[in-house]
């Protein structure tokens, strides 16, 4: 059964990706969502160029060593990393929002499914798969993690067992996949669109709302 059949059928319309203010002005200003290995390669271009200002990564180690992929969540955003890099005291100046992206990126291939984050060893032990099997695994009935134990138990069929769950795109991802850009508080949302405006991408704000619910644990 093809991926795009599976999508319909559990009622999946969105993937996550969230990301700090700074890096989704870098992002509209070159025109695409990049993976680990083009951020290096842009940020070695710096001289010639302002990306080195608004291009960053927060994971500086890359655990789960897949550089030329861009790390998504389905249905709902992987709040608690969220929340840990947030409570960083390095990242604590950084303001931070979530892309709502279209779900059917899930059909190009090579793309790969972890049943939990893509960086721990529970997901290098269940292994991260790609087709049609990598996409149900996502689904187990149980998920063992070393942060506990996840059950499919009153959870509606478009949400991956584990919440922490990764889809991991290969490439870089164009930007009209994304299909809204939520921030937590109408703070955050009118600085943004301020550096939007000032740098030329007034059109871009269309896209913003402030939107609580996706930054929250609780998925419904």
């Amino acid at each position: 059964m093809p991926i795009i059949r599976l999508i319909r059928e559990r009622e999946i319309t969105a993937l996550y990706h969230f990301t700090t203010t700074i890096n989704l002005l870098g992002m509209f200003s070159i025109g695409r969502i990049c993976p680990r290995s083009e951020y290096d390669t842009l940020r070695n271009l710096a001289d010639e160029n302002l990306y080195g200002d608004y291009l960053d990564h927060m994971d500086e180690l890359r655990l789960d060593g897949l550089n030329n992929y861009v790390n998504t969540s389905l249905s709902h955003p992987n709040v608690y990393l969220l929340q840990a890099y947030k409570s960083r005291k390095d990242l604590a100046h950084y303001s931070w929002c979530i892309l709502r992206l279209d779900p059917h990126l899930m059909e190009r291939p090579e793309t790969l499914f972890s049943m939990t984050n893509a960086a721990s060893a529970s997901a290098a032990e269940y292994g991260i798969r790609d087709g049609v099997d990598g996409f149900n695994q996502l689904f187990s009935d149980e998920v063992i993690t070393r942060k506990g134990q996840f059950t499919r138990r009153g959870l509606p069929p478009e949400y991956p067992t584990d919440i922490q769950a990764e889809v991991l795109i290969p490439g870089a991802i164009d930007l009209d996949t994304v299909k809204a850009v939520y921030f937590e508080t109408a703070s955050d949302l009118h600085g943004c669109a301020s550096a939007f405006k000032l740098m030329g991408h007034a059109d871009a704000v269309e896209l913003f709302s402030v939107n609580e619910a996706v930054f929250s644990t609780r998925r419904s």
